[in-house]
């Protein structure tokens, strides 16, 4: 993972319905439910089994990485927090070029979890969806409305209940771009972020 975010150049990864995503979190349109209660999951959304308990992060993002796994990331710490339209969001972004970052987003204005995500892949609204290797126990997609994977770019969701998701942005550096599937480390960074809220259980 060293380096995973150092000298990036290129464009930040894209949020659903944006060109490119710079420290926001998802601003994907939630499904309409008609003001219906919804049984959680659906869409084909897998079942949270070990629900975690994310208020606090989910009111500061922030508290996701720690410094050292901000520093094993090669990424400036503490990060920069924000309000998205789905949740707080929180940025951290290499200290040697601005571009390359990594972000956290709570997606709790909408708590749904996952099953947003599976739902409109069900509707054909990504340009990519891929279902990731679970990360401790807790299930973890890719997607995006713009797939930017070949220049260093993914947005993961990982489910830590049925109700609340958080996604993990990150922008691959240039020399890693090509070396590493962005993907990939970007769901090894939703494991820090696991790691990070057990242990405030």
């Amino acid at each position: 993972m060293a380096g995973c975010t150092t000298s990036s150049a290129g464009t930040p990864t894209s949020a659903p319905g944006e060109t490119t995503v710079t420290s926001g979190g998802s601003t994907q349109p939630p499904p309409s439910s008609g003001g219906n209660t919804v049984e959680l999951p659906y869409a084909g959304a897998p079942e949270v089994e070990d629900p975690l308990d994310t208020g606090r992060f989910e009111q500061d993002p922030c508290l996701a990485l720690t410094s050292d796994q901000a520093a094993e990331l090669e990424v400036g710490w503490p990060g920069e927090s924000r309000e998205a339209p789905l949740g707080k969001a929180c940025t951290w972004r290499s200290e040697n070029d601005s571009r390359a970052l990594v972000e956290v987003a709570s997606q709790s204005n909408y708590p749904h979890g996952l099953s947003a995500v599976y739902k409109r892949e069900e509707d054909g609204k990504w340009a990519f969806f891929t279902v990731l290797k679970p990360v401790d126990g807790y299930p973890v997609v890719g997607y995006g409305q713009v797939d930017q994977r070949d220049t260093g770019g993914c947005r993961v969701e990982v489910g830590m209940s049925d109700e609340i998701a958080f996604d993990v942005v990150l922008q691959l550096s240039a020399g890693n771009v090509g070396k590493k599937e962005p993907c990939e480390t970007a769901a090894v960074v939703a494991g820090m972020v696991v790691e990070t809220m057990k242990a405030a259980q």
